[in-house]
């Protein structure tokens, strides 16, 4: 006889397991590679002129103005993009990392499976700060999908962990 109790911990377990290989799989491509959901690059870094807040920089920023003049922020000419080679971060194209704060957040998520009313699985990432929904929401408008989304690599390494998980648990039962 089968104790449906042990049968279901062994697939939440398994589905668990392969959400947060996932999970791993998206936070890399996200934060070190620069990746979308569709497998391209996140974008490129804005040359236009940029006022860096020193409130909110990881590192003290210039403190000369577009004039030459000693301001409280900091004036870069080469735009965004020269801000973050300033600040020692990744320049060349976006990957989401100034201060860690969105890479925390998401790599410390609540993620896994739900299954809906209708029979499909939806895997859900949940982050917890206001401020990190918000800078999903904009930079998801600016770029396309990045956080919400799945790319065709992650679905089947998804279905394979899923897969791997499943027989792991239930050689035991």
């Amino acid at each position: 006889m089968f104790d449906i109790n042990a049968i279901t911990a062994k697939v939440e377990g398994a589905f668990r397991d392969a959400a947060n290989d996932t999970l791993a799989t998206m936070s890399e491509r996200i934060f070190i590679d620069g990746g979308n959901s569709a497998g391209g690059k996140i974008g490129e870094y804005s040359v236009k002129p940029y006022y860096a807040n020193p409130k909110t920089s990881p590192t003290a920023t210039n403190k000369t103005g577009k004039t030459g003049k000693t301001i409280q922020g900091g004036y870069y000419k080469g735009g965004y993009k020269e801000f973050r080679a300033q600040q020692g971060r990744e320049s060349g194209f976006i990957n989401q990392r100034l201060t860690n704060n969105l890479q925390s957040d998401f790599n410390n998520a609540e993620s896994g499976f739900v299954l809906q009313q209708t029979g499909d699985l939806t895997y859900s990432i949940v982050i917890d700060r206001p401020e990190n929904i918000r800078k999903i929401e904009g930079q998801e408008k600016r770029f396309g999908p990045i956080f919400t989304e799945l790319t065709k690599d992650e679905e089947l390494l998804m279905l394979q962990s899923l897969e791997f998980n499943l027989n792991n648990r239930f050689k035991t039962l």
